[in-house]
Order: C-alpha cells, then structure tokens, then sequence
C-alpha cells in the first residue's frame, strides 16, 4: 500500500488515553454539494498519526494544491485545523479512483482528542467546482459543435439529394423525349412500310389479274383449238368407221391414227 508521508502542523501535546475508538470510525469527506469524495478509516494516533485514505469520488482527484486536505480536532472544549500535505509543494499529486492507500504523520502525536473530522479547503473546493463547470461548458460547446456539424452534414446531403433530383429529372426528360423520337421514328417506318406493301400488293395484284388474263385467254385458245379437233376427228371417225383398214388413203390413215392417239376418234 502506497503511503505519502504528511505533516500535521499546530497540535498540541495533551495526554494520551482512550483513542482506540478511533479505529472503528469512517470519516467521508464531501464536497459542498453533499457527494462523498474520500473515505477516511483506521485512523489511529498513537505512537504515531495514521489512516487509510480512498478515493470514492468516482474519478481521478487532483490533490496538487498544497493545502487541501485537513483535519480538525477538538480538546478541551478548544477546536483547531491541522493541515494534511499530500504531496510536495508543486509536485502533481493525483489519486486515481477507488484507490486505497495508507497515510501517517512524521511527529508523534500523544493527544486526547473529544471530536476529530476531516475537510476540504474552499480554494480547492472552488476550483474543482470551476473546473467541474469549465468540463461542463467544453461538453456543452462541443455537444453544441456536434449538432452544427449534424446540420450542416443533412443540409449537405438534403442538397445532395436536390442535386440528384434535378438530375434525375433531366434525365428524365431526355429518356421521355428520346422514346417519343424513337415512337416518331416508328411509326414513319411502319407507315413507309405500309405504304411500300400495299404498292407491293398492287403491283402484284395487277400482275395476278394480268396473268389469269393471259392464261383465261391461253385456255380459251386450247379449248376452241380442242373442239375444233374433236369436231374434226368426229368427221373422220363417221367418214371411216364403216371402212376396212385396206381401203383407207395414206391420209385417211395417217388421220385415223392421229385421232386415236388424241382420244378423239369417235362419235
């Protein structure tokens, strides 16, 4: 356990009896708003002054002002203050939180004591608390910093996303007008190609009907060209039917022959 030798000044040498009590009492120092900040236990003075200090402020104490921690003790009716030093004068002394540690007197103390506390000095006390304000203040302004810095980054991105709005608008419209151009575009090729069909199917309606023309004209021909054969095997048929093949002329058999090859001699 750690010990920081202290010196205790203005005691007065007064019998010594019946400080054993002393051991089993807890002193807790506090500052002027009521919250403990060190705890003060097996105080003992005799042959020499000694206690175990905690810190139990819950965070590092800065104890480097020369006069900060006392003692004050009341005998015979009479109350003085004893000044404990922590630590050298200007030397930093800071007690990390919840640590325990022994602290003793250099002079022998054999007193009888009716009353003994402890305390903070005002100086000390003022300036904890300025600096416990001062901390508040840096939180505050840098709480305060941090909401500007909120702001200004969602006004950055609400103009972000104007930005791309406005992007996305434009192109937008450039989408929209390019598909009306390519729906322009569409629709003048399929009318084209409307236009070229039906010329397409007129020309070949035209040729259509010019051929059927031709080939009603062709099968007119064959069909007169047709009876007209037929009539005249027909002729030839009734002219040698009742002939013997010996008394058929060259011609007449040349004719005969020429008519059943076609399937027309008959009546």
């Amino acid at each position: 356990m750690k010990k920081i030798i202290l010196a205790l000044a203005a005691l007065a040498a007064i019998p010594v009896h019946a400080q054993e009590s002393l051991v089993d009492r807890v002193f807790e120092v506090k500052d002027k708003s009521g919250t403990p900040l060190l705890r003060i236990s097996n105080v003992k003075t005799k042959p020499i002054f000694e206690a175990t200090l905690r810190n139990v402020s819950g965070a590092k104490l800065d104890m480097t002002r020369a006069s900060t921690l006392y003692m004050i003790y009341t005998t015979r009716g009479e109350s003085e203050k004893a000044w404990i030093i922590l630590c050298q004068t200007g030397a930093r002394c800071e007690i990390p939180e919840n640590q325990v540690q022994g602290i003793e007197a250099a002079t022998f103390l054999p007193v009888v004591l009716d009353s003994v506390d402890f305390g903070l000095s005002d100086s000390w006390q003022a300036e904890a608390e300025a600096k416990a304000k001062a901390k508040i203040r840096a939180d505050e302004a840098a709480a305060r910093a941090a909401a500007d810095n909120i702001k200004v980054a969602a006004a950055r991105h609400e103009a972000w996303e104007k930005e791309v709005g406005i992007e996305e608008k434009k192109q937008a419209a450039a989408d929209a007008a390019a598909a009306k151009r390519k729906a322009t575009a569409d629709a003048a090729a399929a009318k084209r190609k409307a236009t070229a069909d039906a010329a397409a199917a007129k020309r070949k309606a035209t040729a259509d009907a010019a051929a059927a023309e031709r080939k009603a004209t062709t099968d007119a021909a064959k069909a007169a060209e047709w009876a007209k054969l037929k009539a005249a095997c027909a002729a030839i048929y009734r002219a040698t039917v009742d002939m013997k093949v010996s008394d058929l002329t060259v011609r007449e058999t040349e004719q005969v022959q020429a008519c059943q090859v076609l399937g027309l001699y008959s009546k």
